[in-house]
């Protein structure tokens, strides 16, 4: 849609919507991609993260302190198996200990955690190479039109509202093919980023699904506004 902004069959409101739209998407697009570059990028359990944990086993999990002689446990012992267990504190570590083994559980065969992400990535994949190979048809069907002195757009042989374009001149061609640069570009980085955020941001296995679904919202941005 953003091919025909200023072109002599819109009307000056038609091209201001279509450039407003425009600008609206390419913001929507930008700021989607730094959020997930910046905040879902980081990995669940970073270095830090995992320094954090080793602090926490050893100046509390093994302290004397927490030792529970009715049980004869360490507080580590009873966060890792709190189903055998009372937990009086440190839920919070309790509750990554169980979202750990539900995701790389072995009991589970291969429905688990590592299987769900690696049919994500594989649906995410297919789902940008379908949005790539439309952009490079378009491309070439770009390429096939007479360059004319004004863009001519005709009403199609099929009657109704269809139109048919005929000829586009030589700014309004470069123009396209910055706009198609420019989404096959977010593709690209789209894919990358998502790829990222698919495989570190969280190990929780509803959360897997709802990014994969995600990130299917962010690639239709521009169809759903134009």
């Amino acid at each position: 849609a953003a091919l025909f902004i200023g072109s002599p069959q819109l009307s000056f409101g038609d091209s201001l919507l279509l450039a407003v739209l425009l600008i609206i998407n390419i913001f929507a697009l930008i700021v989607f991609l730094g959020i997930t570059y910046y905040v879902f990028g980081q990995e669940r359990l970073s270095d830090q993260e995992l320094g954090r944990l080793e602090a926490w086993r050893i100046n509390f999990g093994h302290n004397i302190e927490y030792y529970d002689s009715s049980t004869l446990t360490s507080l580590t012992q009873r966060v890792c198996a709190p189903d055998q267990y009372p937990l009086e504190m440190s839920g919070n570590i309790g509750a990554l200990v169980k979202q750990i083994e539900e995701y790389a559980g072995t009991s589970n065969g291969i429905f688990r955690g590592p299987s769900l992400v690696c049919v994500a990535l594989l649906l995410w994949a297919l789902t940008i190479a379908a949005d790539v190979t439309q952009i490079w048809d378009l491309s070439r069907a770009l390429r096939c039109l007479p360059v004319t002195a004004s863009t001519e757009v005709r009403a199609s042989k099929a009657g109704g509202s269809a139109v048919r374009l005929c000829g586009i001149a030589r700014t309004r061609k470069l123009w396209a093919f910055c706009v198609i640069l420019m989404r096959a570009v977010s593709s690209v980085v789209l894919w990358i980023l998502g790829s990222e955020f698919l495989c570190s941001y969280t190990i929780s296995m509803a959360e897997i699904l709802l990014n994969a679904v995600a990130l299917e919202v962010v690639l239709t941005i521009d169809e759903t506004m134009f």
